[in-house]
């Protein structure tokens, strides 16, 4: 296990290549998900005409 601390969060990687974040605040982790949600949203626009998320 390798563990590395990178901006406002510890970040553990694990052997079977996940990930787990681990935030000091509820802010910081809220704008963690809307980076990533908006990261995946471009990547998805790009091959498909639309991209949705469930709440």
């Amino acid at each position: 296990m390798k563990a590395t601390v990178a901006d406002t969060r510890m970040v553990i990687e694990k052997s079977e290549g996940k990930m787990v974040s681990i935030f000091d605040s509820k802010e910081d982790l809220a704008m963690a998900l809307a980076k990533y949600t908006s990261d995946l949203s471009n990547k998805v626009s790009k091959t498909r005409s639309s991209f949705t998320i469930d709440l």
